[in-house]
């Protein structure tokens, strides 16, 4: 099932979600622990003040990969973030160039960690 988070930009607060608990048409809807509803239509939009974030379905050292995410590999000061293209999650290393975007694996699993994300932890976009 498709898992998301949302940052609030107004709270400026992280917000995340479990799998849909009801489908209505094109519309998912979704909550929190503490009863939040999200209502997601099938252009993913729900209003410009959120900014809603897909689950990788994948795991680092039990933390749970979203897009947006900030991962780094063990020996290495470099920073990557996780970001959805092509309809695949993929590594942004501005570094490498615009367009480079290599595959997230499970390869990767085995030496990255997450260490934030681009919303709570943006002194770390200095390492991109």
């Amino acid at each position: 099932m498709i898992k998301i988070r949302v940052w609030d930009k107004r709270q400026k607060r992280m917000v995340y979600y479990g799998p849909p608990v009801y489908i209505h048409g094109d519309t998912l809807v979704y909550n929190t622990e503490d009863n939040e509803c999200l209502y997601l239509d099938e252009h993913w939009e729900v209003d410009l003040d959120k900014t809603e974030m897909l689950s990788t379905g994948i795991t680092a050292n039990g933390v749970e990969i979203y897009e947006s995410d900030l991962i780094g590999y063990e020996d290495d000061p470099s920073v990557f973030e996780v970001v959805f293209v092509d309809c695949a999650f993929r590594k942004k290393y501005p570094k490498w160039g615009k367009d480079a975007y290599p595959y997230l694996t499970h390869h990767d699993l085995k030496y990255i960690k997450v260490i934030g994300n681009i919303y709570e932890n943006p002194e770390l976009l200095k390492r991109l």
